[in-house]
């Protein structure tokens, strides 16, 4: 292969891989970290859409009697579209969500005070299936 062929081809992955970069980069996550107040920080999942995967899911494990919160931020590099994130307890039942649809509303932060023990489940989309990608948050502190 000539060494043209080699810069080309990274010059037209460079912008695929930019994309990535900012929704994981450490300035997008010290803007939303703030918003876990005064739990204790268990992790981040990285939601990242596009036409082959609107929608993604992950598990947890809560302990009953803790306080759980999801901070949730979206990322704008491909679409303004809002990230919506849906709890669900280990019977798949759900537990609160970011997006309140009769008043149109969404919010930045989910609660939950765990009160059994099990995995629980994460759900996330952005609105209109849009394209697109953001973080999630996960915190906890001991209920009082």
């Amino acid at each position: 292969m000539k060494p043209y062929t080699y810069i080309l081809t990274i010059a037209l992955l460079l912008p695929f891989v930019s994309i990535q970069a900012q929704c994981e980069s450490d300035a997008f996550l010290d803007n939303c970290v703030e918003l876990i107040d005064n739990y204790t920080y268990v992790k981040v999942f990285n939601v990242n859409t596009d036409k082959k995967t609107t929608k993604v899911e992950y598990s947890s494990v809560f302990s009953k009697d803790h306080e759980y919160i999801l901070a949730i931020c979206s990322g704008t590099q491909k679409s303004n579209k809002k990230l919506i994130v849906n709890l669900y307890d280990r019977n798949r039942q759900l537990i609160s969500s970011s997006y309140y649809k009769p008043k149109n509303m969404h919010v930045q932060k989910v609660g939950y005070k765990c009160s059994a023990t099990g995995v629980y489940y994460i759900e996330a989309y952005f609105e209109d299936n849009a394209e697109n990608c953001g973080i999630i948050i996960l915190g906890f502190k001991k209920s009082q």
